[in-house]
């Protein structure tokens, strides 16, 4: 019988540890839905971000093309100042 009560105890240990391994993952379970609304919070911080990054990226295009026709006139001035090629 003792060999039986020893089996039974070592069966009762097993079991406890089963359980709080069963309570540790049950509360890393929990913890799941708030690191996917963090991380959903951080997609939508992303998400402003490139916004941002859209719009200043359309700034710079106007910028750009408001400078380009004058960069055009000036180099066209130079380019009829310059004197002609020597001739060879």
């Amino acid at each position: 019988m003792g060999t039986v009560t020893t089996g039974v105890g070592a069966l009762r240990d097993e079991l406890g540890t089963l359980r709080d391994e069963v309570v540790a993952v049950r509360g890393d379970l929990g913890n799941i839905p708030d690191e996917i609304g963090t991380v959903c919070d951080e997609i939508g911080t992303v998400r402003e971000e490139v916004g941002t990054v859209r719009v200043a990226v359309g700034s710079l295009r106007e910028e750009i093309t408001s400078l380009r026709m004058p960069l055009e006139r000036i180099l066209q001035t130079l380019v009829e100042r310059l004197p002609p090629a020597p001739s060879r």
